[in-house]
């Protein structure tokens, strides 16, 4: 009875080890990821469902709030200075609004416009008075 155990047992193990073998599951794609940008194949573009297409003007059923700044390009940034420090008294423009040639800007505030403008005025009125006709 041991041999035909023995015996029985051989078999179990020859005829087990010949099944048919399985197969490796085939190598996936890799996905490749390079800075903020992920490139997919065909294959794994068509199995995952996604449809590309052209850019097209929709409606939003909601608002979008969103946060940011606007840039503006180089060649049409500009930069203003005064001659004079001063306080920014009032300025009717935004960042990034076109202005005209002639178009006031700014009105700025400092006491030494005053006195310039004092010192330029009694200059005139020295000038004027000097030159001008006198009554005697």
């Amino acid at each position: 009875m041991n041999k035909r155990f023995v015996t029985f047992l051989v078999v179990v193990v020859i005829l087990s080890s010949c099944g048919p073998k399985e197969s490796a599951p085939p190598p996936q794609e890799k996905i490749t990821v390079t800075g903020d940008s992920v490139l997919v194949s065909k294959e794994q573009l068509s199995a995952s469902g996604i449809e590309l297409g052209q850019v097209q003007p929709r409606g939003l059923s909601g608002g979008l709030k969103v946060t940011g700044m606007l840039d503006v390009p180089p060649q049409n940034l500009v930069n203003i200075t005064a001659p004079l420090g001063g306080f920014l008294r009032s300025t009717d423009l935004l960042q990034g609004m076109r202005v005209t040639k002639g178009q006031v800007i700014a009105v700025i505030e400092n006491p030494e416009y005053i006195q310039l403008q004092h010192k330029s005025s009694a200059m005139v009125c020295g000038i004027w008075s000097s030159s001008g006709p006198r009554d005697q």
